[in-house]
């Protein structure tokens, strides 16, 4: 298994108040896969097994805060979309290793989205942010 390297080729190519793009990565953008995609293929979309290799060529942040009154428990929070392009199909949904790459190249913890929202070539990850919103 591939170790990385925290963002050591990562570069920022544009950013706003609610995200950033992130391209530039390198050898750390070649993610190797550990085969545990619970997609196995069909007709149109091949198997993703351990040792393949997705090259990531552009991560999208986008930052979006979130104010609930009806959540006694979390009243408001920051949802963060990441949207990844790469050169694969969407059957690499759920692969761990992937889930972990895109983590250690953005600098913090995201967890795959719902299968409706992968397509071939783009991935989707979120990240819930609970507590105060952070005035930057």
């Amino acid at each position: 298994m591939r170790t990385y390297q925290y963002q050591s080729y990562r570069k920022l190519i544009d950013e706003t108040e609610t995200g950033y793009t992130l391209s530039g990565f390198g050898k750390d953008g070649e993610v190797e896969l550990d085969g545990s995609s619970l997609w196995n293929g069909d007709d149109d979309t091949p198997i993703q097994k351990e040792g393949d290799i997705v090259k990531i060529s552009q991560i999208d942040v986008y930052r979006n805060w979130i104010e609930d009154e009806d959540d006694e428990e979390f009243n408001a929070y920051e949802y963060i979309e990441v949207l990844v392009k790469h050169d694969s199909t969407w059957s690499i949904y759920t692969d761990n290793s992937f889930e972990t790459a895109i983590s250690i190249l953005v600098g913090f913890k995201v967890e795959w989205s719902e299968q409706g929202s992968q397509q071939n070539g783009r991935s989707h990850l979120e990240c819930f942010n609970f507590g105060e919103k952070q005035n930057d």
